[in-house]
């Protein structure tokens, strides 16, 4: 769960940092949308997929890194820098 405040006992599900995701994303914050979903597949895993499915979430951060690329002219090293921090994301929190 993402801990909004240090002060506070309020977090955040996977299923709700998606819906965050959701609406940058309709926005046209495609950046932002990326970092809401990266958040919302950790805390899938960390949850066990209790609130959404890890794969379920793989399918929109795909979409918002192709919306980033094409809108942002973002270059293909930037990409690949993208991707690579997100696998040692993903294969740092499998080991707990």
């Amino acid at each position: 769960m993402l801990s909004l405040h240090p002060l506070s006992s309020v977090e955040l599900t996977a299923q709700d940092c998606l819906f965050m995701g959701k609406h940058a994303f309709n926005a046209g914050a495609y950046a932002r949308a990326v970092e809401w979903f990266e958040e919302s597949y950790i805390l899938a895993g960390l949850e066990n997929n209790k609130t959404i499915r890890q794969d379920q979430v793989m399918e929109f951060i795909q979409h918002a890194i192709n919306m980033v690329f094409t809108f942002n002219n973002i270059s293909t090293r930037d990409l690949f820098v993208m991707f690579f921090c997100f696998f040692l994301l993903h294969i740092f929190i499998s080991l707990f």
